[in-house]
């Protein structure tokens, strides 16, 4: 994989750029937001960045 100078690599920043996007459609539509603590959001975020971290080292 391609290094880029500030220490990344393409697949972070895809993951980045995809988590971004992800969740920015993810929050518009789910209008149960506000009923989630954001103690509760964070380990839900960090669950699902996680998994899709262990996808996609397959």
């Amino acid at each position: 994989m391609k290094q880029f100078g500030f220490g990344g690599t393409d697949l972070d920043r895809c993951l980045q750029k995809f988590a971004a996007a992800h969740f920015s459609v993810h929050n518009h539509f789910n209008k149960e937001r506000q009923l989630y603590s954001r103690f509760n959001f964070k380990l839900n975020r960090a669950a699902a960045l996680s998994e899709w971290r262990q996808l996609l080292s397959v």
